[in-house]
């Protein structure tokens, strides 16, 4: 597996794979995310000098990928994280988030943010892991 920074010639790939986050965050965590294709997201992202990604590829194919950027107040962001369901268990999201970490660091950000649905554990057993602590909650209620 190789890890590397993301470039424009991936945009259609992470693209396809954010929309695979975002069916898998609906189907198993909240019904209330609107689904749809996306395209066209990551060619605009990938340009910007405060925002990066990171991929792990197999055979020349992107089996999982980290998106992050700093914000206004120079927060970094951990905005999307996925990796193929046949490749989980195996450390790639570990590997890309301290690629993300190292990337934030550098860019002099001193608080680091991840936004987790409560339901999934996975994810906040991964992210405890790696020292990220409970800062906020949001509430919701159904009408």
């Amino acid at each position: 597996m190789n890890f590397r920074s993301a470039n424009l010639q991936d945009s259609l790939q992470l693209d396809n794979l954010l929309t695979k986050l975002v069916k898998d965050e609906k189907n198993n965590y909240d019904k209330y995310i609107k689904v749809e294709e996306i395209n066209g997201f990551y060619q605009n992202i990938l340009v910007n000098n405060n925002t990066k990604a990171f991929v792990c590829e197999e055979s020349n194919k992107i089996v999982g990928y980290i998106y992050c950027y700093v914000n206004n107040e120079s927060i970094g962001i951990l905005d999307a994280l996925y990796v193929e369901e046949e490749y989980r268990g195996l450390g790639i999201a570990t590997k890309l988030i301290e690629l993300a970490i190292n990337w934030l660091k550098e860019n002099r950000v001193k608080v680091i943010e991840i936004s987790v649905i409560d339901k999934n554990e996975l994810a906040k057993k991964l992210y405890a892991k790696l020292g990220f602590q409970k800062f906020k909650e949001t509430l919701r209620i159904e009408t």
